[in-house]
């Protein structure tokens, strides 16, 4: 009987370790889900990273558009890495952020660039962040340490669309212009925080819960 509570307890842990893992996930989102605008306007877009508590020292991005419907202008730095650069490639963006203190890692979310973009052209595209950890030219997020361990998860990484018209100005494109769009300092706008927010706490709050009840049915059965 001893054995039988013994080999549960060992494949409850085996089975909690992946979900605590997944729980704490580093990756990769934008500062919307979605932009729009008509042909000629520009907009930027935030590059943005949530290392889930992890310490990180660095991460490589590559973002994919549509170059027919898309122009990235320009690449300012955010103020999560030290230094940050960057290079446009072929339908792609490639934005390197780094801390200049190796040992001393970055944690929480934050912005690592900003991106300018031009309309060239009518259309929709989707901006995503490439992620296959089989290619070279592949998103990670290297946590600190002499292993240089890339944390990141490309199954949570967030894309956004973007819906350009074919002339007038866009709902975004204006609100941007007279200021009409207030921003926190994660880079969210307020008016997506309590539904995003709400809706992860919730979750959060139950699972937790969920673990809490497993364990004390659990250490009941054991001790008992």
């Amino acid at each position: 009987m001893r054995k039988g509570r013994s080999a549960l307890i060992i494949l409850f842990f085996f089975i909690l370790l992946p979900v605590l893992n997944a729980a704490l996930a580093a990756y990769l989102k934008f500062d919307r889900s979605s932009y729009n605008g008509s042909v000629g306007s520009e907009f930027t877009v935030k590059v943005m990273i949530d290392t889930e508590g992890e310490e990180v020292v660095s991460s490589d991005v590559y973002i994919s558009y549509d170059a027919t419907v898309l122009e990235p202008l320009s690449v300012a730095a955010g103020d999560f890495f030290d230094t940050v650069t960057h290079e446009f490639l072929d339908g792609k963006i490639y934005v390197a952020g780094m801390s200049d203190n190796i040992g001393v890692g970055k944690t929480g979310t934050g912005v690592i660039a900003t991106v300018t973009f031009r309309a060239k052209s009518s259309g929709s595209t989707t901006l995503t962040y490439i992620c296959d950890p089989n290619e070279t030219q592949s998103s990670k997020i290297i946590k600190v340490g002499l292993e240089a361990e890339n944390i990141i998860v490309c199954g949570s990484n967030k894309s956004a669309t973007v819906d350009i018209a074919s002339g007038g100005d866009s709902a975004l494109g204006a609100a941007e212009e007279k200021g009409a769009i207030a921003e926190d300092s994660s880079g969210i706008t307020p008016s997506e925080l309590p539904k995003a927010g709400a809706f992860d706490n919730t979750i959060e709050l139950l699972f937790w819960g969920g673990i809490l009840i497993f364990f004390g049915v659990l250490l009941k059965f054991v001790f008992l």
